[in-house]
């Protein structure tokens, strides 16, 4: 290792940070973060939903990448609610810098609420 290289390394450190940050906004394109969405979701998790149902409906109210991918993997016939149940609590607690500020505080309760009455195992 050489001085050069030590003098680059935190920079390196920041930037790399920098990306992660970027990446994880980037697979999160769409949260319910407004009560009119939170409220659409809710009435979407009110009974069994299928993956093809899920990817018609969810894509403007929730979209996330890796969920996506999980549901559209998912058998037909799946209920796919506890995935998206999952990713959910997922970003409640730990959302994409770029939506930190944004969860107007009935989205979030509503969200939250959603998450806890319908625990994965508890779905009907």
């Amino acid at each position: 290792m050489t001085l050069g290289d030590l003098r680059d390394a935190p920079q390196t450190l920041v930037h790399d940070k920098k990306k992660e940050k970027l990446m994880s906004a980037m697979r999160v394109w769409s949260l319910p973060v407004t009560k009119d969405k939170a409220l659409r979701l809710w009435d979407l998790l009110e009974r069994k939903l299928e993956p093809s149902e899920a990817i018609d409906h969810l894509y403007f109210l929730f979209g996330h990448e890796e969920m996506f991918a999980e549901i559209e993997e998912a058998q037909p016939g799946t209920d796919v609610r506890p995935h998206i149940l999952r990713y959910l609590k997922a970003m409640l607690w730990n959302p994409p810098p770029c939506y930190r500020k944004a969860w107007q505080d009935d989205a979030w309760k509503i969200c939250e609420a959603a998450v806890y009455q319908r625990r994965i195992g508890a779905l009907a």
